[in-house]
């Protein structure tokens, strides 16, 4: 191999030559990508802001109750990732109440205000730092309710007939005038009977919470004889001034009723 290199000097220095110049090209390229992958930006991946959505209710409705007189109230809403505070309830700026796990509630119509017809109610959300969002809703409470009627012979110093009782409740916010009856019957096309009525002037009236007002009026439906057969009646009680009408049907035998005879006040 010596005896090769001092033959071919030319040649080895040459060859040496080259080898230097494919070393040096070598680390020059290696040193080159090792300072492009260094100054490679690396961009971190950006989300775009989620806007914040507000709270919103998605129910809030009401209706009245008039079995129990109340109205009742429900309501629901979405949080969208805000902190709860607490609910308020109002009717025509009178705050009915404040919440926090309830979803519904029944209000009493005989406090708070609450009147015949249309009741406006307003729910309030509060959250975060007592931010808040409302919705609104309205409930109709009855002109008139909780009707109840009743009947019984008589044959005394008011007279001979039927005595027809009629109560009701309302409000004297909204008055409701007293009710028109209309009567459909049998009795005197079947049996040749003449009868007529009349309202009785004695009105019994118990004042109740809130405006409220319970009053209670008689009719007498004269008749000429309680027939042994049995009578249709069909009563239609007229509030005209509000547009209600509340019926009654019934069959009766009226000579197998007791009949009341002792004197009454008229």
């Amino acid at each position: 191999m010596l005896d090769f290199i001092r033959r071919n000097k030319v040649f080895s220095v040459c060859f040496s030559f080259c080898l230097v110049i494919i070393l040096f090209l070598s680390t020059l390229l290696t040193l080159k990508k090792l300072d492009i992958d260094e100054n490679i930006l690396v961009l971190p991946i950006i989300h775009p802001n989620k806007e914040l959505v507000d709270p919103e209710f998605t129910l809030f409705k009401g209706n009245f109750d008039d079995e129990n007189n109340t109205i009742f109230l429900t309501w629901d809403y979405q949080l969208n990732s805000h902190s709860f505070q607490k609910v308020e309830i109002y009717h025509d700026s009178q705050m009915i109440g404040t919440y926090y796990d309830e979803r519904q509630i029944n209000i009493p119509i005989m406090s708070n205000d609450i009147c015949t017809g249309y009741n406006e109610f307003e729910v309030i959300l509060y959250y975060d730092n007592g931010m808040a969002v409302t919705s609104n809703t309205t409930v109709f409470v009855d002109y008139i309710f909780d009707i109840t009627t009743s009947r019984q012979l008589i044959d005394n110093n008011i007279g001979k007939g039927y005595l027809y009782s009629i109560s009701y409740i309302y409000n004297t916010n909204t008055p409701v005038g007293y009710p028109t009856l209309e009567i459909d019957t049998n009795y005197s096309s079947a049996f040749g009977k003449i009868w007529k009525w009349n309202q009785l002037p004695q009105i019994v009236r118990s004042p109740l919470n809130n405006d409220f007002q319970k009053i209670q009026i008689d009719y007498l439906i004269q008749l000429q004889d309680f027939v042994e057969n049995d009578v249709e009646w069909k009563l239609e009680f007229k509030f005209n001034s509000v547009g209600i009408r509340h019926e009654v049907e019934f069959v009766e035998n009226l000579s197998t009723l007791e009949v009341y005879t002792d004197d009454m006040e008229k």
